[in-house]
């Protein structure tokens, strides 16, 4: 069991990225209990327990230090393909809280400034990235084979 959030349409996602605006927002989160993601037990159970405080109106903020990796899911699939299961650590190399609430999940770098965390513009801004890049690119070697390489980095 885990916190799940989903956009039922891509187009949607892509439509409020192009023309919504910078929405960062300050918050107090001195009353609110921070808990360390390496620290919250593996039982399905005591996060089923989070989220049905949550629907009940209680904030939680997570925290995840800098230097811990967590298994990395993703799900890709596309008309004409799809990404077949397998197993990446994703790596934080800076702290990063997460606060889980009835409106959603927001993310801070700082634990007082935050972003709605599917509006990327706003954690553009809060990260401090000036500059986005995405590349596709297809070639062979000799040990891999004929392969396809998809980079995004924010720096």
């Amino acid at each position: 069991m885990g916190l799940k959030f989903t956009t039922k349409s891509a187009m949607t996602l892509l439509l409020l990225l192009c023309t919504a605006c910078t929405a960062i927002q300050h918050r107090d989160i001195s009353q609110l209990q921070v808990k360390a993601v390496s620290a919250m037990p593996s039982d399905p159970a005591k996060w089923q327990e989070i989220v049905n405080t949550v629907r009940d109106g209680k904030e939680y903020v997570f925290l995840i230090h800098a230097g811990e990796k967590f298994p990395l899911k993703i799900n890709l699939v596309f008309p004409m393909a799809k990404l077949q299961p397998g197993v990446n650590n994703l790596l934080f190399t800076r702290d990063t809280y997460l606060l889980y609430s009835r409106k959603g999940l927001e993310i801070s770098f700082d634990g007082q400034r935050w972003a709605a965390i599917a509006d990327l513009k706003s954690q553009r801004a809060l990260s401090g990235a000036t500059k986005n890049e995405f590349s596709v690119s297809i070639g062979t070697s000799e040990a891999e084979g004929t392969q396809l390489a998809i980079e995004m980095v924010a720096k």
